[in-house]
């Protein structure tokens, strides 16, 4: 499970059904779930998603959030050893998102 902070409920449902719409299934965790700061969405990766897959959500993230004109992404956080873990570890972040 992958969190995607959004820090705000209506931010946070307006992505996971843009995603949605490009075939991204996403799940929105929204206040009162969680505080309102910490509103989310969990993103599920298996052995099943290839690194083009991966790639491709973090594109249509960073494209929706320029589209409705900045979403305040508090943190896009993807497990540091998904792709290449000698990579991430030695660069602290995974390649996908340099």
């Amino acid at each position: 499970v992958i969190p995607v902070i959004i820090g705000n409920s209506v931010k946070c449902l307006l992505l996971s059904r843009a995603l949605f719409r490009r075939g991204i299934n996403v799940q929105p965790i929204i206040h009162p779930a969680v505080p309102e700061h910490a509103t989310r969405l969990r993103v599920f990766i298996t052995i099943n998603h290839t690194e083009s897959l991966v790639h491709g959500t973090v594109d249509a993230i960073r494209r929706i959030d320029a589209d409705v004109g900045g979403l305040d992404l508090v943190m896009l956080s993807i497990h540091q050893d998904f792709v290449d873990p000698d990579a991430a570890s030695a660069r602290n972040r995974p390649p996908f998102l340099s």
